[in-house]
């Protein structure tokens, strides 16, 4: 190791080095992140934009191998899906002993998959041996009604399991396998939404807008999943103002930032807002069927994020009950300054708040980190190498 390479190694002594990669829907977001733990900071040391998995570089040899990769990918190239199962026990007064656990993880992991599975065949449109998971995590445990983090030694009927596990299309295996080796195996892949829905800790409809699509969830007491995805995205409204005022797209942004300031005529507030309202109107139109058949009611608060590159009027969108979600409490309420991770989104903090979500997504359930060794053990070889760490 040369003396450059030193210097940098020993910056970086006592912090995590994480790779977070989101993809959106053209393009991959790759952030390179130092997590500074007694001091709380977040320190943002590179980001930048691809086109393809395959184009994420290696990391430069001064910063040498990450601690941990975050995959986060878009809904059709990941099923992240919260679910509970239930084991019943042969012999419920008798204490529970390390290798009926053992069993009891198995069990329940296989009917996580064969519950499971076929749902993320028919969201990638392929066969049911095709969806291969990639994640499996145990984030909850019962015995009855009570919660544990350990249920050995213990007594008890039943054995309620929450797992949250991972699907990905056995065609993205190898772009997988080549990002892990950045972080020695220890990947984490997820479906964006999916992560971002659950942060909400609240049982309602969730949608994430993109420039062309509208991705649907929704979380339950039971499980935090995907429902639908619309043909409708931020670019609807931005397109129509465009069309109407015999303008370039790109210069929709500056006419939906002065009508936020109130920076423009009488005449041209109206218009945007007619404009915006038809298309959040025909948004709902598509939305609304999903909504009713996940037995959600009409006058459900929708919270949404946005994904797309640009803003959207809010107090529009409130008008007819949409709440924009900015994780912004998360973020503080955590404690970390992040002042260098968050200056590099300007005025996208939105984006910023929820790439923070993601990044701590591998520390949620550390009381559970014994169960989840098990769980390794068991079913490494019905996963893939990379997530033989996670």
């Amino acid at each position: 190791m040369n003396l450059f390479s030193r210097t940098f190694s020993f910056f970086f002594k006592g912090a995590e080095k994480i790779l977070l990669i989101e993809q959106f829907e053209d393009s991959f977001y790759v952030t390179h992140v130092v997590s500074q733990s007694d001091s709380r900071k977040l320190s943002l040391v590179r980001r930048y934009k691809v086109s393809s998995l395959e184009s994420v570089r290696r990391p430069p040899i001064w910063m040498g191998v990450f601690d941990k990769a975050i995959l986060a990918l878009h809904s059709e190239n990941a099923t992240t899906i919260e679910g509970v199962t239930r084991i019943v026990r042969d012999k419920p007064n008798d204490p529970i002993s390390e290798g009926e656990l053992d069993a009891m993880l198995f069990k329940a992991f296989w009917n996580f998959l064969n519950r499971y599975r076929p749902f993320a065949a028919k969201k990638f449109n392929t066969n049911e041996l095709d969806p291969v998971v990639a994640n499996i995590v145990v984030c909850g445990i019962s015995l009855g009604e009570h919660k544990v983090f350990n249920p050995l030694d213990f007594s008890g009927h039943e054995v309620s399991i929450r797992f949250r596990g991972t699907f990905v299309p056995r065609e993205i295996l190898n772009s997988i396998d080549r990002i892990s080796k950045f972080a020695n195996g220890n990947i984490f892949v997820v479906e964006r939404g999916t992560i971002l829905s659950g942060a909400l800790n609240k049982e309602n409809a969730f949608i994430d807008i993109g420039d062309t699509k509208t991705t649907i969830y929704v979380t339950s007491n039971s499980e935090s999943a995907y429902l639908h995805e619309v043909a409708w995205g931020a670019r609807k409204i931005t397109n129509a103002i465009a069309r109407y005022f015999g303008v370039d797209e790109s210069i929709v942004p500056e006419i939906l930032r002065r009508y936020t300031k109130n920076q423009v005529s009488e005449k041209v507030r109206r218009l945007v807002e007619r404009i915006t309202r038809e298309e959040v109107n025909e948004l709902l139109r598509l939305i609304t069927p999903t909504f009713e058949s996940a037995g959600l009611k009409k006058s459900s608060l929708i919270h949404y994020t946005l994904r797309a590159r640009e803003s959207l009027p809010q107090s529009l969108l409130d008008e007819f009950g949409f709440q924009k979600v900015e994780f912004s409490g998360e973020f503080e309420s955590n404690g970390f300054a992040g002042s260098s991770f968050g200056d590099v989104y300007s005025a996208r903090a939105d984006i910023a708040h929820q790439s923070f979500i993601l990044l701590g997504y591998p520390y949620l359930h550390p009381q559970y980190s014994f169960l989840n060794q098990l769980l390794r053990r068991r079913v490494r070889w019905l996963t893939p190498s990379t997530s033989s760490k996670n």
